[in-house]
C-alpha cells in the first residue's frame, strides 16, 4: 500500500471514529436525564365504555408534522389530543407490539415471526375480567391464518424476510406471539377489516379493538421490487396511504353507534423513521423511561406521534408527558381497574391523563 492510500484510509478511519464519538456524545444529550420533562404521576383513568388502538409504522413526529402528504394527520394533532414528546419503547417493529400489550418487550430486539413468549397479556387480563377483544387485522385472509406473510407464493408465506407481494405481517400482530393465548381464542378473535366495517355499521364492537392495517396504509412498505405495491422507498406514497387510511376509518368509528360513553382513539407509530445521518441518530434513538439499555444508552423508538381522540375530552389538548406505549397499556389497564403488566408497575411511567378523563 502507497503512503497516498495509506493517509487517505488514516483520514477515512478518523473521520469515521470522530463521527461515532459525536453520535455517542449527541446520544447521551438526548437520551440521557439532562432536560427531560419530570414523568407525571399515575392518576386514575375514567372506565372506558370502548378502546380502539391503531398501530401506524416508522414515521417520526418530526417527518409527519405540517407534511403536504398526511392533511388529515395533521388536522387530528390540531384537533384532538397531541403528545409531541410520546416515544417508541424501542427499534426494530415487533417489540414495540409486544410491550404494548404485555408490559416488556420480552428481550426481543429483531423482527423474526417465529418467536414465542409464554407471558400474561393485556388480553389475559381482559379475559378474566370478562371484557370483550378483538384484534383487526387488514389483509389477513382469513382468522386462523397462521402464515408470517399474505398474499405470498405458498413457499415465502413462512420467510423470515417479507416478500415482495405480502400486506399482511405477522410481526404487526402482537397476539399471534403469546402462548397464553390460545390458538382457538386467537381465531375467534381476530377479524379482517371487511368484519369490522360490518361491526361498526351494527354499531356492535367490542371494548376494546386493535387495528392493525396492511404494509401499505400503516406507512411501513413492501420491499422494493417491480411487484411491489407500496415499496418502502416511496416514503410520499406510504405517508399519502397512511393518511388516507386514517382519513376513512377514524370518521367510521367516530359516526358509528358504538362512538358513545367514555371511547377513545389511541393512534400511534410504533417507531421513529430509520437514521438518514449521524445527526439524526439521537432523535431516532430518544427514549422514555422503560426503554431498555444497550452499553448504558437507552435504546428508544425515537419520539413518534400519539393522537388520543377521547369522546368526552373533545377539546384540543397538546401536553408534554414523557412516555411510551408502556403508558397506552397502563391508561388502558388503569381506567378497567385490570392491575398492571411488566413496566406498566412502575411509577415512572405515567398514565395518559388528562389527555383522557380522569376518575
Amino acid at each position: 500500500m502507497s503512503n497516498l492510500t495509506g493517509n487517505r484510509w488514516t483520514k477515512i478511519g478518523l473521520w469515521c471514529l470522530v463521527s461515532l464519538v459525536l453520535a455517542y456524545i449527541g446520544a447521551r444529550l438526548w437520551l440521557g436525564d439532562w432536560g427531560r420533562a419530570a414523568p407525571l404521576s399515575a392518576r386514575p383513568a375514567a372506565p372506558f365504555s370502548h378502546v380502539i388502538v391503531i398501530m401506524m409504522e416508522n414515521h417520526g413526529t418530526k417527518s409527519l408534522t405540517s407534511n403536504p402528504n398526511t392533511p388529515y394527520i395533521d388536522h387530528l394533532m390540531a384537533t384532538y389530543g397531541f403528545d409531541p414528546v410520546y416515544h417508541g419503547v424501542t427499534h426494530p417493529s415487533l417489540p414495540n407490539y409486544l410491550a404494548m400489550i404485555s408490559g416488556s418487550t420480552q428481550n426481543q430486539h429483531t423482527d423474526y415471526p417465529t418467536s414465542s413468549f409464554h407471558a400474561l397479556t393485556l388480553i389475559s387480563q381482559l379475559n378474566r375480567r370478562h371484557l370483550s377483544w378483538e384484534g383487526v387485522m387488514q389483509s389477513i385472509p382469513h382468522p386462523n391464518y397462521r402464515g408470517q406473510w399474505y398474499p405470498a407464493p405458498l413457499s415465502q408465506q413462512n420467510a423470515l424476510s417479507a416478500p415482495s407481494t405480502a400486506l399482511y405481517a405477522k410481526k404487526h400482530n402482537p397476539f399471534a406471539f403469546f402462548t397464553t393465548i390460545s390458538a382457538q381464542t386467537l381465531q375467534d378473535h381476530t377479524v379482517t377489516l371487511r368484519q369490522f366495517k360490518t361491526q361498526l355499521k351494527k354499531g356492535q364492537i367490542p371494548r376494546f379493538v386493535w387495528i392493525t392495517p396492511n404494509l401499505c396504509h400503516d406507512m411501513h412498505g413492501q420491499p422494493d421490487s417491480a411487484q411491489a405495491a407500496c415499496p418502502v422507498n416511496n416514503n410520499n406514497r406510504l405517508e399519502r396511504l397512511g393518511d388516507s387510511f386514517l382519513a376513512e376509518w377514524v370518521p367510521a368509528i367516530m359516526r358509528s353507534s358504538a362512538w358513545y360513553g367514555n371511547a377513545v382513539i389511541f393512534i400511534v407509530w410504533d417507531e421513529a423513521n430509520a437514521p438518514s445521518g449521524i445527526t439524526s441518530v439521537p432523535q431516532y434513538l430518544a427514549a422514555a423511561p422503560g426503554s431498555p439499555r444497550i452499553l448504558g444508552i437507552s435504546v428508544g423508538g425515537g419520539i413518534v406521534p400519539l393522537i388520543v381522540i377521547s369522546r368526552q375530552n373533545k377539546q384540543h389538548q397538546v401536553v408534554s408527558i414523557d412516555c411510551n406505549h408502556y403508558c397506552v397499556l397502563k391508561t388502558i389497564e388503569n381506567g378497567w381497574k385490570l392491575g398492571y403488566l411488566g413496566m406498566a408497575q412502575s411509577p415512572a411511567i405515567p398514565t395518559l391523563v388528562p389527555l383522557v378523563p380522569g376518575r
